[in-house]
């Protein structure tokens, strides 16, 4: 998944937003690809296997898998995940949407 995953190339506002001349030039040609922040993606997958790793009494192999989440970099060398501040309070993000490494819709 690391070498087609575009969560790796973008930040989560361009996957946010594909297409957007002005903020992006992450274009894909399916939406598919976009919104990856909010789908099973490379960095949900080491945040499992993180989590996996501690059931199974190996903290070493967790701590590795959850440094590939905490270290994760957009292209610009901002951090990919931080945690929530008052500022997102401020601008209604009240999901706190920066910490958010994958998420799950039910449309039942």
């Amino acid at each position: 998944m690391k070498p087609v995953d575009p969560i790796l190339n973008y930040s989560l506002l361009d996957l946010g937003r594909p297409g957007s001349i002005t903020l992006t030039t992450f274009n894909p040609t399916d939406t598919y690809m976009a919104y990856r922040y909010l789908r099973m993606n490379y960095y949900a997958i080491k945040a499992l296997q993180a989590r996996a790793n501690l059931w199974f009494n190996k903290p070493a192999d967790a701590y590795a898998a959850a440094k590939v989440v905490i270290n994760a970099l957009n292209p610009d060398g901002t951090t990919k995940f931080r945690l929530g501040t008052a500022s997102d309070m401020t601008a209604k993000d009240y999901a706190l949407t920066c910490e958010h490494i994958f998420g799950i819709y039910d449309f039942a």
